[in-house]
């Protein structure tokens, strides 16, 4: 496989458009190993897990002999099927002949930090964001670890750095990619204030969203930001930031069974129980609503479960 070639498909890998990436390999010869794994990516994101069986099964014999950035890919398949330690036996044989290989210190750094190696993964992919910094997926990867390890400045950093590549890469990112790597970071923004008693900024940023965006998107993140302010402890904050979403969607089951859930966490079952009363009324056929009723009544009146 020449390198134009290797080169388009990984940035499929990188962009997840893995049905686009499974034509492409099958558009090429298929008797090349790294086309292979490749192709093994794709079915293995795409379900296809018999498909992907099988054709690994080719490829394993020869690992050994596969250049580098082959090995890389193959460590990301062992990455998916929860093989950790195949594919740190993959990555730091290819990181002991290239210690700068960026792709193998960000895919090591990802293992780490499912390990619980904080340490290790805050330096792989930090290396790793040093050598090759167009790769916005390492740079929140670090600030999730950076945020792990109490370094909110640095994590701040880091998230900034992510958002300039973002901004720099975005008209050639497909629609997709450009979503997930926008709604990530901004999940660590939103969490980078929290942890930082910043919520005046957080404040500002949802009264700027819910001016320029429509009921999903602002539910969407008030729910998102409200779970994060809860798991904190910060349960006024919390309320308050669904409550605000609730007076522009009175009617918006999400914002309802999340404030619900949250009156339930406190005991504030009676409350719980208005909420999905207000949320029935919207949709008297939703059986999760009336399961969720159900359980608040059994906390508060056992004779009406």
């Amino acid at each position: 496989m020449n390198n134009r070639t290797c080169h388009i498909l990984r940035k499929l890998v990188d962009h997840q458009q893995f049905a686009t990436l499974k034509d492409a390999c099958f558009s090429e010869d298929m008797e090349d190993p790294a086309i292979k794994i490749l192709l093994i990516l794709a079915h293995t994101h795409l379900g296809e897990f018999d498909a992907a069986e099988g054709r690994l099964a080719e490829v394993l014999p020869v690992a050994d002999t596969l250049d580098m950035d082959a090995r890389a890919d193959l460590a990301a398949v062992f990455i998916l099927r929860q093989n950790i330690d195949g594919a740190i036996h993959h990555l730091e044989s290819i990181l002991a002949q290239d210690s700068d290989h960026a792709l193998a210190l960000a895919r090591l750094g990802w293992c780490k930090m499912t390990l619980d190696d904080t340490e290790a993964a805050r330096g792989l992919f930090a290396r790793s964001a040093a050598i090759d910094p167009a790769r916005i997926a390492v740079w929140s990867n670090l600030a999730q670890i950076q945020c792990r390890l109490v370094l909110y400045d640095e994590a701040q950093q880091s998230v900034d750095a992510g958002r300039l590549q973002l901004e720099q890469q975005s008209a050639d990112l497909p629609e997709f990619a450009n979503l997930q790597h926008r709604q990530r970071l901004r999940s660590l923004q939103l969490q980078l204030w929290i942890e930082t008693e910043q919520l005046a900024e957080a404040e500002h940023w949802f009264d700027v969203l819910d001016e320029q965006t429509d009921e999903e998107q602002t539910v969407y993140w008030r729910c998102l930001y409200g779970n994060q302010l809860a798991e904190r402890d910060h349960h006024a904050q919390a309320e308050e930031v669904l409550r605000q979403g609730l007076k522009r969607y009175p009617s918006n089951l999400a914002l309802l069974m999340q404030l619900a859930e949250l009156a339930q966490i406190q005991g504030h079952f009676l409350q719980a129980m208005r909420l999905l009363n207000r949320a029935i009324d919207h949709d008297k056929d939703n059986p999760a609503l009336w399961a969720r009723l159900s359980n608040s009544c059994l906390h508060r009146f056992d004779q009406r479960a």
